[in-house]
């Protein structure tokens, strides 16, 4: 504003004047406009916010299922990739309540 042609500070009275321009409210904001309550534009209703975290949601839910079915197969089922054996303890399945069925 120091460098605007249409201005000049004033420092004796620490305000800028406008010395070409008719009407200084042209340039400055008026005192209401400065002090009036703010309008957000860019801020998503709580509906939105939930609709838009629903996907994240719902992959949250399918990784943790996929999670607790590999840690429950996990105590039933060796997987030796050298010997390219699978090891099944039918056992403690059948401990568990699981039939075990090949084919």
């Amino acid at each position: 504003m120091r460098e605007h042609p249409a201005l000049r500070y004033n420092s004796e009275k620490d305000r800028f004047e406008t010395e070409s321009l008719k009407n200084a409210e042209d340039v400055f904001m008026s005192m209401e406009e400065l002090c009036s309550p703010i309008v957000p534009q860019h801020i998503h209703s709580k509906e939105q916010e939930e609709l838009d975290s629903r996907p994240a949601a719902m992959d949250k839910l399918i990784r943790e299922l996929i999670g607790d079915r590999l840690l429950e197969l996990n105590k039933y089922v060796t997987i030796d990739s050298l010997s390219k054996r699978i090891i099944v303890d039918k056992t403690t399945l059948g401990q568990d309540g699981y039939k075990l069925v090949t084919h």
